[in-house]
């Protein structure tokens, strides 16, 4: 192992560190220099900026504290890795552009991995509802407009099946402290021809009441095949898939996930088209062109939780850039949902808006 100064070694032992144990086939690097296929040396990457990979004897994933997603701690978990070419589609290639012949069979002990830890989905906390909007709200688009944008609460694709109230528009309102950091995130993807999608920003008061009266009175199921296929309806609020109140209302709280610059085969959803389990594979499932999460969006499914059990190595990958990257910009994830991103510094913590989206 290279030698390493006493302040390296004090900042490698703050880190937070997975181990790969694995093989390497033919590596040619210059600057590995490999020795019976041994390497001695470190991998920086530029896009995932806090995390390391080591190799030697074996493979060290070092995860430093502003690199590792928000709250990760506790416990370990055993998750089946494959790194290969196909890896380039959600920007691993930059980490590991020196090697030319990568085939690595790995199984990561994931430390500290049970779900994230921050901000409460909903927080019990005094309801100060609002219908000003103050002046520090903007939509993300003019912040980061290469951002693509599809709130499906302001059109018939969503779990209920028709546009939400207070969904006037097809637009991604934020506080501007949430806008910046999310334009952080599309600036490092848009460098590896990658884009975010997002789903859902800032959600007035009166949606999330519109939410828990249809969970709770209607017998209404007509979306039912796709987003909550193996979950009674009665269960969605107790089981925290509904939320009252929601952080979306607070304005610093995104849905999202990762697209390719350049989407292709995308699909267009309109009411009475045949809907397809959210859980399915990715060939049989709504098509929004995104990279591979496991499920789709708004996917009332325990397969939805961050460590899901039964995810390929892929989608566990596709999963770790998006919740890297975004716990790199400030934000606490979510671990029932994949895509749901609240920022732990948001200026209204204690507010929940019901202006409408215009």
């Amino acid at each position: 192992m290279v030698d390493e100064s006493q302040a390296e070694q004090k900042r490698i032992k703050s880190e937070r560190a997975v181990s790969l144990d694995t093989h390497w086939v033919g590596s040619r690097a210059s600057r590995f220099q490999p020795s019976n296929w041994r390497c001695n040396a470190e991998i920086q990457s530029s896009l995932l900026d806090g995390i390391r990979v080591r190799a030697g004897n074996s493979l060290s994933l070092d995860v430093s504290s502003r690199g590792c997603p928000t709250g990760m701690r506790g416990v370990q978990r055993l998750v089946d890795f494959k790194l290969t070419p196909g890896l380039r589609n959600v920007g691993f290639s930059r980490m590991f552009s020196q090697i030319q012949k990568i085939w690595a069979v790995a199984t990561i002990a994931l430390t500290a991995v049970a779900a994230f830890a921050g901000p409460d989905y909903a927080q019990k906390r005094e309801l100060l509802a609002t219908k000003t909007r103050p002046e520090d709200f903007v939509d993300l688009k003019s912040v980061a407009p290469s951002i693509v944008v599809d709130i499906r609460y302001a059109g018939p694709h969503n779990f209920v099946g028709r546009a939400i109230p207070g969904y006037d528009a097809d637009k991604c309102l934020v506080t501007r402290r949430a806008a910046e950091a999310v334009a952080s995130v599309q600036q490092k993807l848009t460098a590896f021809g990658l884009s975010l999608l997002v789903y859902d920003c800032y959600r007035p008061q009166r949606g999330v009441d519109y939410f828990v009266k249809w969970a709770a009175g209607s017998s209404d199921n007509s979306m039912k095949r796709e987003f909550y296929p193996h979950v009674k309806k009665d269960n969605l609020f107790k089981d925290g898939y509904i939320a009252s109140p929601s952080s979306h209302s607070r304005g610093s709280t995104v849905d999202l996930t990762i697209i390719p610059l350049l989407r292709s085969n995308i699909e267009v959803y309109a009411p009475g088209d045949p809907l397809t389990a959210c859980d399915e594979q990715a060939p049989s499932r709504f098509r929004d062109g995104s990279l591979d999460m496991g499920t789709g969006y708004d996917c009332f499914d325990p397969r939805a939780h961050l460590m899901a059990s039964g995810l390929t190595s892929q989608q566990r990958a596709n999963r770790m850039l998006l919740a890297t990257l975004m716990g790199q910009a400030g934000f606490a994830g979510y671990g029932n949902e994949w895509w749901h991103f609240t920022l732990r510094n948001e200026p209204y913590p204690n507010t929940y808006f019901d202006f409408p989206i215009r």
